[in-house]
């Protein structure tokens, strides 16, 4: 049920490819502790729920205690925006995440930095997990799961309205590598 492991675009204006340049190796500490975060510009309210909305999105198991508590942290007509899904509204984006793929399992998140400016907060994360179930590429082409380790690292940048609630959320990674590390144990790629 991972944003992670949607690789069917669920709307047209989603069919977009981020090129970041620059490693994401260079970024991340040497030794990361799984599921802690260390700002690098001091830690608020909003950066801690930031982070808890990201963990939400990536690690996102389709359960109604999360998906509600997901829907209580955003705002009515919330703009989602990630590779491989957009949405406009709370309801859409719950409705939309419970019914995403569940091919990547055991998602932990490490956050490495974060930054607060006015309502916006950017994190910077790496995510790890184990792909466990298939999943379609499209509807022609099904990756068989090899177990193999996922790894990704992204930037989710939340911008909160007058209250606690989020009223935009864009969460960046390269989908592509997302794809070719799926593809990478499967016995002759697709299917």
């Amino acid at each position: 049920m991972s944003l992670l492991s949607q690789l069917v675009p669920l709307s047209a204006s989603s069919v977009r490819l981020i090129a970041v340049a620059g490693s994401a190796a260079d970024t991340l500490p040497t030794e990361p502790v799984l599921g802690t975060f260390r700002p690098s510009i001091g830690g608020g309210r909003r950066i801690d729920d930031a982070v808890a909305l990201t963990r939400w999105l990536l690690c996102n198991e389709g359960d109604d205690p999360t998906l509600a508590r997901l829907g209580a942290a955003v705002d009515e007509y919330v703009d989602l925006w990630t590779p491989v899904l957009h949405t406009t509204s709370r309801f859409a984006l719950v409705s939309a995440l419970a019914r995403l793929d569940d091919a990547i399992a055991d998602i932990d998140v490490t956050f490495t930095e974060g930054l607060e400016g006015g309502s916006t907060v950017v994190l910077v994360w790496q995510a790890t997990g184990q792909f466990l179930r298939p999943v379609c590429l499209d509807d022609d082409h099904l990756i068989e799961p090899t177990g193999l380790p996922i790894q990704v690292a992204g930037t989710t940048c939340v911008s909160f309205t007058t209250g606690p609630l989020a009223g935009q959320i864009r969460c960046y990674y390269d989908r592509l590598s997302v794809i070719e590390q799926l593809m990478a144990g499967a016995p002759g790629g697709l299917t």
